[in-house]
């Protein structure tokens, strides 16, 4: 959350890291309470489900304005 100097409560959009889904593989979230693991990203099985999310495949995280 440092790094992207984000809040608790701040959009987050996290996507598929593969380029060929243009985003359908995709959710809208808010950044929770933070963590010590660098580069990792909590989500639940909601979350999974609503972004078709493959397990074991990167997310890229971008913070919202």
């Amino acid at each position: 959350m440092a790094k992207m100097k984000a809040n608790i409560g701040d959009l987050v959009y996290l996507t598929d890291n593969r380029k060929l889904f243009g985003g359908l593989k995709s959710i809208h979230s808010v950044f929770g309470e933070p963590h010590n693991e660098d580069g990792i990203v909590y989500v639940t099985e909601e979350h999974i489900k609503q972004g078709q999310f493959v397990i074991n495949k990167l997310l890229l995280a971008e913070k919202e304005m």
